[in-house]
């Protein structure tokens, strides 16, 4: 049997938040101390048979696990909770009589569950709505992954509160600044 080699990272006491895990965003991750990457996309949505170098995909899974870099994507759960994406996503409307998730969560906080149903006080067209919806989000173009995007800033917050409720103070959360939807819009 070879030796069991650890991977821990002295001194890293850096998460940093992500989207989408790109090969800048790994870059940027090697570059600090960094110890996790909350990525919000899972990097991987169905089994892999293998893992090869020639994928960026996998090779930025490869390069962060033998960094000691621990990556943990919260998708559907941060969509879930209240003040979570399907509730920041609602804040582009003005005019909104009742928020109520289309799929509760039974024995969870009340507003907790999977997407949201909005009624608004007064009738729109899908015209009007658009420019609200976009300025919310940021975009020109619409695309999923820079949906949630803007989130970043929210979950920063929420993160360093939970961690601090937890003891976790000597930890720091990052935004990363190389985040950036995979696909280039042309």
């Amino acid at each position: 049997m070879g030796q069991c080699r650890s991977f821990d990272r002295p001194n890293a006491r850096q998460i940093l938040l992500t989207i989408d895990l790109t090969t800048d965003v790994c870059e940027e991750a090697i570059s600090r101390p960094v110890s996790a990457i909350v990525a919000y996309h899972p990097p991987l949505f169905k089994p892999l048979s293998s893992l090869r170098l020639d994928n960026p995909l996998q090779t930025s899974l490869l390069r962060c696990a033998a960094s000691g870099i621990s990556i943990f994507s919260p998708h559907t759960s941060v969509d879930a909770m209240k003040g979570g994406v399907n509730d920041w996503l609602v804040q582009a409307f003005q005019n909104v009589e009742s928020i109520t998730p289309i799929e509760p969560k039974i024995q969870e906080e009340e507003g907790t569950g999977i997407g949201r149903l909005v009624s608004l006080k007064q009738p729109s067209l899908l015209e009007d709505l658009f420019p609200l919806i976009k300025r919310h989000l940021g975009l020109q173009h619409s695309g999923h992954s820079n949906t949630e995007r803007g989130y970043l800033a929210e979950l920063k917050v929420i993160l360093e509160d939970e961690l601090k409720k937890d003891g976790g103070e000597e930890l720091e959360v990052h935004q990363s600044t190389r985040d950036r939807d995979p696909l280039d819009v042309v």
